[in-house]
């Protein structure tokens, strides 16, 4: 399906998948794009089967959403893979997923309670600059002790620094990120589930097209949840999946 060219903000995200132990390969990535629009509205751009994760496949996915029309001259991207792998422009900021630095995989983003989760996601990506994220996960953690206060890990700030250039964009593009990244976390989290409910996949194929639907429903689902929403707080509601009003300059 073409794609316009109206996209100023692209997030990629990668589904784990388990194949039959019967073949050579056992597990793949299944990737998907999510594009976000100057005015909020945000469609996801499709799915794609990679063996490895590594930069030849993420360069493949970018390659096939230009070839269907993704403009090349994307001012945010946040993916997995640095710029050259993508071909992006030289004045293209290309940031770290919110979820790849906040992962267990990649950093202990935790603290004497434990994980922090969606809520230190969601206090991060809020946040105007590193330090106004680390005051709202410190101000976080008494919400979420039993017992004591709480206090973040000694690594924390080495983690916040990652947030560095998403915090260097001006507001208007930040707010487009932050948008972006709340629909991404809402989808991969229903996509991840859905895919732990079926279990292995025959093949390759068959995994993609499930991921595939998987998020087309997800995204039907969502986009009417933030209409119902406009329209019951009186609103006049716009196209479905525009219930975002971008502020500041």
């Amino acid at each position: 399906m073409p794609l316009c060219c109206r996209y100023v903000v692209v997030h990629f995200d990668a589904q784990p998948i388990q194949l039959p132990p019967t073949g050579t390969l056992h597990e793949l990535l299944v990737s998907w794009a999510l594009g976000v629009a100057r005015d909020g509205d945000w469609e996801v751009l499709g799915a794609w089967p990679q063996q490895d994760g590594g930069p030849t496949s993420w360069k493949s996915v970018f390659e096939k959403l230009v070839t269907r029309g993704l403009g090349k001259h994307i001012p945010v991207i946040l993916a997995d893979a640095c710029r050259d792998v993508y071909g992006a422009s030289p004045d293209a900021a290309v940031l770290p997923p919110f979820g790849r630095i906040l992962s267990a995989r990649h950093a202990s983003v935790s603290s004497e309670i434990g994980q922090l989760g969606s809520e230190a996601r969601r206090a991060a990506r809020d946040a105007a600059s590193v330090r106004g994220a680390r005051v709202a996960l410190e101000r976080l953690l008494p919400k979420l002790c039993t017992f004591g206060t709480g206090v973040l890990v000694p690594d924390w700030p080495e983690v916040l620094k990652q947030f560095k250039a998403f915090y260097a964009l001006r507001p208007q593009r930040r707010a487009l990120v932050r948008k972006g990244d709340e629909v991404v976390e809402h989808l991969s989290g229903t996509l991840n589930r859905a895919v732990v409910r079926h279990g292995a996949f025959a093949n390759a194929e068959a995994a993609t097209s499930f991921v595939a639907s998987t998020l087309a429903r997800a995204e039907q689902r969502l986009k009417y949840r933030d209409l119902v929403e406009l329209t019951s707080r009186g609103h006049t509601a716009g196209p479905a999946g525009a219930s975002f009003a971008v502020r500041g300059p």
